[in-house]
């Protein structure tokens, strides 16, 4: 990023999309992005592990 500034985003939900949506970002060339999860449940990905 040119302005040195580090993007947030928050993902509202664990399930199967929520969890595939923060590998995506996560797996992004940009460095500067934090991933948060945001889930009731005990674990995240649940749809994808079961």
């Amino acid at each position: 990023m040119t302005d040195g500034s580090r993007k947030s985003i928050v993902i509202i939900g664990g399930g199967a999309s929520g969890t595939i949506l923060a590998m995506h970002l996560m797996r992004s060339k940009n460095p500067d992005i934090r991933v948060t999860i945001i889930e009731k449940r005990d674990r995240a990905g649940t749809g994808l592990f079961d």
